[in-house]
């Protein structure tokens, strides 16, 4: 009898052992989504200026449509254009969508097909599928060669 109570008691601490054992995988399980949380916290916050920038054009564009004549603007540089509100909307959603994707040739792609649809509409050209088609497809095709080359090397 009392070896079956000492075998009785060894089975229980060596079960008490493997939960120990599995109790700290658990805990690094959490560490490491904690320490994946402040990495992802860490570059937001690394890259908060770029957030600024992005409210700041944010604003100028607010100001050009809110405040400024369309005729004052559509003619400066190239004709019929509207320049001055394409490239401060260009700037502040390049800057907007770098911060957001954490990544600045994603921006720009994305920047680049918000202010080729806004061109078209400022010239009152008719969005339809097929041509969202034609804007987005060689700025996807552009992003996926881009990644497959950075990929290799």
């Amino acid at each position: 009898m009392a070896r079956a109570k000492s075998r009785l008691s060894q089975k229980k601490t060596q079960g008490l052992e493997l939960n120990l054992e599995k109790k700290p995988d658990t805990f690094s399980a959490q560490a490491i989504q904690t320490s994946t949380f402040k990495t992802v916290a860490q570059n937001y916050l690394q890259h908060l200026p770029t957030l600024f920038l992005g409210i700041i054009f944010s604003a100028l564009t607010f100001f050009i449509l809110t405040k400024v004549e369309p005729s004052a603007v559509q003619h400066l540089i190239l004709p019929n254009t509207y320049l001055p509100f394409l490239a401060s909307s260009f700037l502040a959603s390049f800057f907007l969508t770098s911060f957001l994707l954490l990544n600045s040739r994603r921006g720009f792609f994305l920047a680049l097909a918000i202010t080729i649809f806004l061109f078209l509409r400022v010239q009152q050209v008719l969005i339809k599928p097929q041509i969202l088609l034609i804007i987005i497809s060689p700025l996807v095709i552009l992003e996926l060669v881009f990644s497959l080359i950075n990929r290799k090397s």
